[in-house]
């Protein structure tokens, strides 16, 4: 199977931060040679421009093909499909009630492999999972 990267623009507003940085995936496209898109977005902590230079695709929308989808926050309800793999902190593991629409329609659509969710692989890793 051909994997392409995509890496979509956060919607939560203030967010900034990023899964990766443009270095970091420009060693990962030297290595593996796989394509990576990003959707264009102003309020991120690095410049679009940055990732270009880096040899990451800037687009206004991922391509349906992308089938590996990063996000740092929630992927958006409308965003989840199918035959896709997702990484990001989902916040659905501690049940908070706000979140119970996008846990259903994870649980709905995804295999229990094709949601990562960052939060509980950094309990793993410390052995705990915090409940707030």
């Amino acid at each position: 199977m051909n994997h392409k990267i995509g890496i979509i623009r956060e919607t939560k507003i203030g967010e900034t931060r990023v899964s990766f940085t443009p270095t970091q995936l420009q060693k990962f496209i030297k290595t593996y040679e796989i394509p990576v898109f990003i959707e264009s977005f102003n309020e991120r902590c690095f410049l679009d421009e940055e990732y270009k230079i880096c040899g990451v695709k800037i687009v206004k929308k991922l391509p349906r093909d992308c089938n590996v989808i990063f996000g740092f926050k929630e992927i958006p309800l409308k965003r989840i499909s199918k035959d896709k793999i997702y990484f990001c902190f989902s916040h659905t593991a501690q049940g908070q009630k706000h979140n119970l629409p996008l846990l259903k329609k994870e649980i709905e659509t995804l295999s229990e492999d094709d949601l990562i969710d960052w939060q509980l692989e950094v309990a793993r890793v410390r052995g705990s999972l915090l409940r707030s």
